[in-house]
Protein backbone atom coordinates (compact mmCIF):
# COMPACT_ATOMS: atom_id res chain seq x y z
CA UNK A 1 0.00 0.00 0.00
CA UNK A 2 1.32 3.41 -0.92
CA UNK A 3 1.53 5.75 2.02
CA UNK A 4 1.52 8.93 -0.08
CA UNK A 5 -0.35 9.71 -3.27
CA UNK A 6 0.63 12.28 -5.85
CA UNK A 7 -2.05 14.81 -6.87
CA UNK A 8 -2.50 13.24 -10.31
CA UNK A 9 -2.33 9.64 -9.04
CA UNK A 10 -5.40 8.78 -6.98
CA UNK A 11 -5.55 5.49 -5.10
CA UNK A 12 -6.54 2.66 -7.42
CA UNK A 13 -9.58 0.43 -6.82
CA UNK A 14 -7.55 -2.23 -4.96
CA UNK A 15 -6.12 0.44 -2.64
CA UNK A 16 -9.60 1.88 -2.07
CA UNK A 17 -10.97 -1.55 -1.13
CA UNK A 18 -7.99 -2.08 1.17
CA UNK A 19 -8.76 1.26 2.81
CA UNK A 20 -12.34 0.16 3.54
CA UNK A 21 -11.03 -3.03 5.18
CA UNK A 22 -8.42 -1.16 7.24
CA UNK A 23 -10.36 1.91 8.40
CA UNK A 24 -10.64 2.08 12.17
CA UNK A 25 -13.96 3.70 13.06
CA UNK A 26 -15.09 4.27 16.63
CA UNK A 27 -18.39 5.81 17.75
CA UNK A 28 -18.00 8.76 20.10
CA UNK A 29 -20.61 9.49 22.75
CA UNK A 30 -21.59 13.16 22.77
CA UNK A 31 -23.52 14.32 25.83
CA UNK A 32 -24.00 17.96 24.97
CA UNK A 33 -27.31 19.67 25.76
CA UNK A 34 -26.94 21.84 22.65
CA UNK A 35 -26.76 18.78 20.38
CA UNK A 36 -29.76 17.19 22.11
CA UNK A 37 -31.75 20.41 21.65
CA UNK A 38 -30.94 20.62 17.93
CA UNK A 39 -31.89 16.96 17.40
CA UNK A 40 -35.15 17.46 19.32
CA UNK A 41 -35.99 20.54 17.23
CA UNK A 42 -35.22 18.69 14.00
CA UNK A 43 -37.52 15.88 15.11
CA UNK A 44 -40.32 18.45 15.43
CA UNK A 45 -39.66 19.68 11.89
CA UNK A 46 -39.22 16.32 10.15
CA UNK A 47 -42.35 14.59 11.42
CA UNK A 48 -42.66 12.18 8.47
CA UNK A 49 -39.23 10.71 9.07
CA UNK A 50 -36.72 10.36 11.82
CA UNK A 51 -33.72 12.29 13.02
CA UNK A 52 -30.77 10.46 14.53
CA UNK A 53 -27.38 11.74 15.62
CA UNK A 54 -24.10 9.89 15.86
CA UNK A 55 -20.50 10.97 15.96
CA UNK A 56 -17.52 8.87 14.90
CA UNK A 57 -13.75 9.06 15.06
CA UNK A 58 -12.05 7.77 11.93
CA UNK A 59 -8.34 7.08 12.18
CA UNK A 60 -6.07 8.54 9.51
CA UNK A 61 -5.59 6.54 6.34
CA UNK A 62 -3.57 7.76 3.33
CA UNK A 63 -6.18 6.75 0.74
CA UNK A 64 -8.99 8.48 2.65
CA UNK A 65 -6.81 11.55 3.12
CA UNK A 66 -6.20 11.73 -0.65
CA UNK A 67 -9.95 11.94 -1.31
CA UNK A 68 -10.90 14.10 1.68
CA UNK A 69 -8.17 16.67 1.01
CA UNK A 70 -9.60 17.14 -2.48
CA UNK A 71 -13.28 17.21 -1.40
CA UNK A 72 -13.81 13.98 -3.34
CA UNK A 73 -15.90 12.04 -0.83
CA UNK A 74 -19.29 12.51 -2.48
CA UNK A 75 -20.17 10.12 -5.30
CA UNK A 76 -19.66 11.37 -8.83
CA UNK A 77 -18.95 9.90 -12.24
CA UNK A 78 -15.18 10.12 -12.00
CA UNK A 79 -13.14 6.93 -11.89
CA UNK A 80 -11.50 8.00 -8.62
CA UNK A 81 -14.55 7.94 -6.37
CA UNK A 82 -15.02 6.29 -2.99
CA UNK A 83 -18.75 6.98 -2.40
CA UNK A 84 -17.77 7.67 1.20
CA UNK A 85 -21.20 8.04 2.80
CA UNK A 86 -22.77 5.13 0.93
CA UNK A 87 -20.00 2.82 2.08
CA UNK A 88 -19.59 4.37 5.54
CA UNK A 89 -23.25 3.81 6.43
CA UNK A 90 -22.97 0.09 5.73
CA UNK A 91 -19.82 -0.55 7.78
CA UNK A 92 -20.32 -2.76 10.86
CA UNK A 93 -19.22 0.01 13.29
CA UNK A 94 -21.71 2.48 11.81
CA UNK A 95 -24.57 0.00 11.72
CA UNK A 96 -23.88 -0.99 15.35
CA UNK A 97 -23.94 2.66 16.46
CA UNK A 98 -27.20 3.36 14.60
CA UNK A 99 -29.35 0.23 15.10
CA UNK A 100 -32.56 2.26 14.85
CA UNK A 101 -31.70 3.01 11.22
CA UNK A 102 -31.88 -0.69 10.27
CA UNK A 103 -29.11 -0.31 7.71
CA UNK A 104 -28.22 -3.51 5.88
CA UNK A 105 -24.91 -4.61 4.45
CA UNK A 106 -25.87 -2.73 1.29
CA UNK A 107 -28.07 0.32 0.86
CA UNK A 108 -31.38 -0.41 -0.84
CA UNK A 109 -31.26 2.91 -2.70
CA UNK A 110 -28.49 5.19 -3.87
CA UNK A 111 -27.83 8.17 -1.61
CA UNK A 112 -28.49 11.56 -3.13
CA UNK A 113 -26.16 13.94 -1.32
CA UNK A 114 -25.07 17.43 -2.24
CA UNK A 115 -23.17 20.25 -0.60
CA UNK A 116 -25.42 23.12 0.46
CA UNK A 117 -25.06 26.14 2.66
CA UNK A 118 -26.62 25.84 6.13
CA UNK A 119 -27.93 29.37 5.56
CA UNK A 120 -30.05 28.49 2.54
CA UNK A 121 -33.63 27.37 2.75
CA UNK A 122 -35.00 24.95 0.16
Amino acid sequence: MRTEFKPHEPPNSAEIEQMWRELNIQPIKINAPSVTKVVDLLRLIFIKGSVEFACFQIDRHPALEWFASRSRILPDDSPADIDFFGRFLTLPATRAALPMMRIGEHLSAELELEWISPFTHR
